[in-house]
This record gives structure tokens, C-alpha cells and sequence, in this order.
């Protein structure tokens, strides 16, 4: 190696026969490479060919059909798509920054295995951005993400995946963002992962099945840390696998560990042998909404601690050889003890996790879908099964009919689940299902399309993506006394949050007159109401936790503060320890 002077040396430090220019700045170190063939570039005076390909930032890149490497600093300015057939290798110590549009799809492949000491991380490049968030990465049907020791920050959702091939996440972490990891018709494996700061650390929706444990072995820990997030883990219509996973799920600010956001399940989910923060089982169940469906029992007494699993039942033990079936590839030998346990345990939790195994045997196994569309329209007939084990056994027979290229059926089956006077969500897991069926034949077109169909969740997948995020983040109409449109109410601020005797609200209202006030519990109980005078512009209401014989009126948890205003509201969270 020559060395000009104190700041440059020439060397091959990528070691692919170029020539390197290293730049030391003030202790910072930039790569300048010398090409055999490029455009000549003015640079200190002489001509020369050269690229960066270290210190500034380029933009994301990818081949058709080919492999690409990323490393140094990566651009994201604005959508982003991997297609089938290319995949993208991103380098350790590889820093990817998106701007606050931006949304990473991911149709092919992408290989992102940072190390402990040279972690990758996905980020919002975010300065002077109107929001805080950039939109995330998305892995569409068959498309492929293997993350390890990532950060995934400042995201909408971090990592969305969209009834993609089974994946295991490892080594990550998730932080800041609105929602951490959702799975949506998915059953990803999700172990030694660390969530924090994030409104949502784990959503799952639409019959997803995410693995924080191990279904088939009690001595598999899956260490996750899920640790001072709003909310935990987050179930739409679906049935995440948590016992005996040996995770730390608790927060600092009093925060939701897990909730059943739509329909709850008849039996109660067993979430024992993880560390909750205590070990006192009333106090641990205050963070479960709601706390009736939850079996806690038994809690660890410390972080990361091995714990005697209590003994299997029944159930268990037939779910636990059926996935070891599974996981030997024997996978007519797999469905056939899911389809028993289904038939001999059709109350207990265990059925639903069944349900996902046995599709999870015919994608993986190759096995016929005609006669798995059968057996899953057998079970939604039964008379004798509860209504919720049959709309899950429906799901996946219209997903089912999916892979085997039934699109008529499967969209006449989303049709008539919308004719049917479904429920708020039931009705917009439809909608967007009949968009993605659209989307993966080619453009069919049915010929019973629903009227008042939103047509713009047709047009593209990027609108298809958002729409599915809109629903992430929002509420029942049936469950809203009043309708939030336009700015006219804005919460501004509440301090201190968290809060303990007292809070402010201070809050904008676009007319003069009254607006009511009102405090919900997390389960949906209003705690407080007052109607109070306001002015056009900006308001302050100051709340006191009045006490009574030495206690709190409103118990420390998180809560909902909404102001209503001529029929327009906002909504924001506070804690009050």
C-alpha cells in the first residue's frame, strides 16, 4: 500500500482486483474505487474514472431475474420493489435509509444477514419529513425475507408479511415503529428477536399463526424480548403460539401485553412460562385484554429463566405430534393427526392451531388442494363445531381454492361472506381478499362484484398494501359513537405522560361552543366524562385523579383520552401510573 499523505492510501480493500482510494476525514473513512470502465470524472483537478461507493449514499438498486449486493449507505427515496426472480444480498454494517413515502416490496428475494457487531439496519431517513415514519418492508405472496441481527426502525410496520412461505426471524431488532412485525395469513417463526418503543411490537391478523414457542418441544426457548412497547401483541382473528416460548413481555409504562382486538375465542389461550414482570398472576392479567381469555399460569419468576412446563393435556400432546410429523416432512402423516386432533378436541384452543398445520402440510408438502378445499368445506358446514373454528375452517378453503387457481370460487366465497351482514372486520378481511385474488389471477373480474366497492383497492398492489395498513390502524364503525372527519378537533399534547395524579390536555376545536370529554379504560369502559366550554383555537382542560378514602378514582393502566366536538373527535393515549 503507497501512501500519498496523512488522509489517503491506495489499496484493494473490497479485494475484487480495483483499486482502492481510502479517505481518512477527521477520522472518518470513505471508499473511492477505480474502475477499468467509466465516465471521466473531474476530480482534485485530474481527470480519472472513480465511484463512490462508501461514503455518500446510493440509491437502491436491483436486476431482473439476477443477484445484487448492497452494502455502505442505501437510498430508498420512494416505492422500492424486489420482483420475482431477483434477489438482493445487503452486506453487515450496511445502513439503508428511507424517506417517509417510501415502501420496500419485497416479490423476490432479500437476504439481509447483518452480525452481533456489524448489524444491518433499515431506518427513516426522516429530516424535515411532514411525518415521522417510513412506510417499511413487505414481503408479497412467495416473496422471501432472511433477516438476521437487523434493525428495523421508524417504520409504519416494520416487517409486513403477506401470506409468504414460512420464514424464521432471528436476531432482530424492532424499534420505534408504529407496528414492530405483522403477520397477515402468515405463520412466521419468530425467535431471539428484541421489540421496544413501538405502539404495536406484534400484530397478527387473518388466521396468522406466529411462533413465539415452539409447538412441538417444551425445551426450545424462543427468547424473544418484547419489552416497553404500548401494546405487546395484538390479535386480529387469529391464534399466536406463546406458551412455554420463554419470552420477556412487560413494560415500564404499564402498556398492553396481549389483546384480542376484534373476536376472542371461546376457550381461553395459554401464554404461560414467560416472564411478565411479576409473578403474581392478578397483577400480570391487568395487561391482557381481555384478561378472562388468557391463562398465564405458569409465570417465571425472572428474565430469561428455565421454568418446569406444567404437564401437557390431550390436545397438546396430539399437537405436539402432529407438528413433529410436520417438521419431519411426513406430511400425510401430519394432516391426518391434525384432522384428528380437530375431530376429537373441537373446543380447545389446539383446533385452530390445527387448522394452520394442516395447511401449512399441503403448501409445504406439494398435496392436493381439491382435497384439502374438501376437508376445510366439510368443517365449515359442521353443525357441531363453534362458529369460529367454521369461519377459520372457510379462510382457508378460500385460500385453498387460492393456490389451486379457483379465483371464481374463491371470490364468490368473499362475496357472499360480504352479503351475509358480516362484521365491521370480517367485511374488510373480504374486501381485501377479493383485491389480492383480483391481483394474483391476472385481473379476472367477477361478475357479482359487490356495489360501493372501494375500486382504488383494485388499481395496484401498493394501494392494496395501504389499504390492509389503514385497517392496522383503525377502528369498528359500529364502535364509534361519533365519526372523526376533517381537523376540526386536534389533541395536541398531554403532559406528563405518563401521568400520575394529574395531566393536561391541551387541544385545538375549529368553532366556539361545547365539547365533551371523555376518558375509555383499555377493554373499552368510559372512566370519565365532562362536558366543558371551548374557544376556537386552542383549549386546555386540566384533568385531577381525584382520590377517595386514600385511592385513585381512575387505577393506573393505559388509557384513552377522546374529545368530541360537533360531531368530530380525536383520540390519543395516556398512562397514569
Amino acid at each position: 500500500m503507497g501512501k500519498i499523505n496523512s488522509k489517503y492510501s491506495f489499496s484493494d480493500k473490497e479485494q475484487n482486483g480495483k483499486v482502492d482510494i481510502l479517505l481518512n476525514n477527521n477520522g472518518f473513512l470513505s471508499n473511492i474505487e477505480l474502475l477499468d470502465e467509466s465516465k471521466n470524472w473531474q476530480w482534485q483537478g485530474a481527470l480519472g474514472n472513480i465511484r463512490n461507493n462508501c461514503n455518500f449514499m446510493q440509491p437502491a438498486f436491483c436486476k431482473s431475474n439476477d443477484t445484487v449486493y448492497w452494502s455502505d449507505n442505501i437510498s430508498i427515496p420512494d416505492t422500492f420493489e424486489i420482483p420475482s426472480g431477483a434477489t438482493v444480498i445487503v452486506k453487515p454494517n450496511t445502513r439503508i435509509y428511507a424517506t417517509e413515502d417510501a415502501e420496500f416490496i419485497v416479490y423476490g428475494k432479500l437476504i439481509a444477514h447483518g452480525s452481533e457487531y456489524h448489524p444491518i439496519k433499515f431506518t427513516g431517513n426522516i429530516m424535515g419529513a411532514g411525518r415521522s415514519y417510513w412506510g417499511g418492508i413487505t414481503a408479497k405472496t412467495n416473496g422471501t425475507v432472511d433477516l438476521e441481527y437487523c434493525y428495523i426502525e421508524n417504520a409504519e410496520v416494520g416487517l409486513f408479511l403477506y401470506s409468504t412461505a414460512s420464514t424464521t426471524i432471528r436476531y432482530n431488532t424492532f424499534k420505534n415503529n408504529r407496528i414492530g412485525l405483522c403477520a397477515y395469513a402468515n405463520s412466521p417463526v419468530i425467535r431471539d428477536n428484541y421489540f421496544t418503543d413501538n405502539a404495536k411490537a406484534v400484530a397478527a391478523h387473518a388466521g396468522s399463526t406466529p411462533y413465539l414457542a415452539s409447538p412441538f418441544s417444551t425445551t426450545i426457548h424462543y427468547n424473544n424480548g418484547i419489552i416497553n412497547n404500548d401494546s405487546a401483541i395484538s390479535i386480529y382473528n387469529s391464534t399466536p403460539y406463546i406458551v412455554a416460548g420463554y419470552n420477556d413481555i412487560y413494560n415500564d409504562t404499564l402498556g398492553i401485553y396481549m389483546a384480542f382486538i376484534d373476536e376472542t375465542p371461546d376457550r381461553r389461550i395459554r401464554v404461560g412460562n414467560n416472564y411478565y414482570g411479576s409473578t403474581v398472576s392478578s397483577e400480570v392479567l391487568t395487561h391482557f385484554v381481555p384478561s378472562d381469555k388468557f391463562e398465564v399460569a405458569p409465570l417465571l419468576d425472572s428474565a430469561q429463566t428455565n421454568f418446569k412446563s406444567k404437564s401437557a393435556d390431550g390436545a397438546a400432546d396430539l399437537l405436539t405430534l402432529a407438528f413433529e410429523q410436520l417438521y419431519q416432512q411426513e406430511y400425510t402423516t401430519a394432516v391426518q393427526l391434525f384432522y384428528q386432533l380437530i375431530d376429537t378436541y373441537p373446543d380447545e384452543i389446539e383446533a385452530f392451531w390445527a387448522l394452520t398445520g394442516s395447511y401449512q402440510c399441503h403448501r409445504l408438502g406439494n398435496l392436493s388442494w381439491l382435497s384439502y378445499i374438501d376437508g376445510m368445506e366439510s368443517l365449515a358446514q359442521d353443525t357441531t363445531l363453534n362458529q369460529q373454528l367454521k369461519k377459520y375452517a372457510r379462510d382457508y378453503m378460500l385460500l385453498a381454492m387460492r393456490h389451486n387457481l379457483n379465483y371464481n370460487d374463491a371470490i364468490a366465497g368473499y362475496e357472499a361472506i360480504l352479503n351475509s351482514q358480516p362484521s365491521w372486520y370480517d367485511s374488510i378481511y373480504a374486501i381485501i381478499n377479493i383485491s389480492n385474488t383480483l391481483l394474483e389471477s391476472g385481473g379476472f373480474k367477477s361478475l357479482m362484484m359487490v356495489d360501493g366497492m372501494d375500486q382504488k383497492l383494485l388499481e395496484s398492489e401498493i394501494s392494496h398494501i395501504r389499504r390492509t395498513k389503514e385497517l392496522l390502524f383503525s377502528r369498528p364503525v359500529e364502535k364509534e359513537a361519533v365519526k372523526k372527519t376533517g381537523n376540526c378537533v386536534e389533541i395536541v399534547n398531554i403532559y406528563p405522560n405518563p401521568a400520575s395524579q394529574s395531566f393536561s390536555i391541551e387541544f385545538t376545536t375549529c368553532i366556539d361552543g361545547f365539547a365533551q370529554i371523555d376518558i375509555y379504560s383499555a377493554s373499552g369502559n368510559c372512566v370519565f366524562s365532562k362536558q366543558v366550554n371551548v374557544d376556537q383555537g386552542m383549549n386546555i382542560f386540566y384533568f385531577q385523579n381525584k382520590t377517595t378514602l386514600g385511592q385513585n378514582s381512575i387505577k393506573p393502566g393505559v388509557y384513552i383520552v377522546r374529545i368530541t366536538n360537533d360531531d368530530h373527535s380525536d383520540s390519543q393515549r395516556v398512562v397514569i401510573r
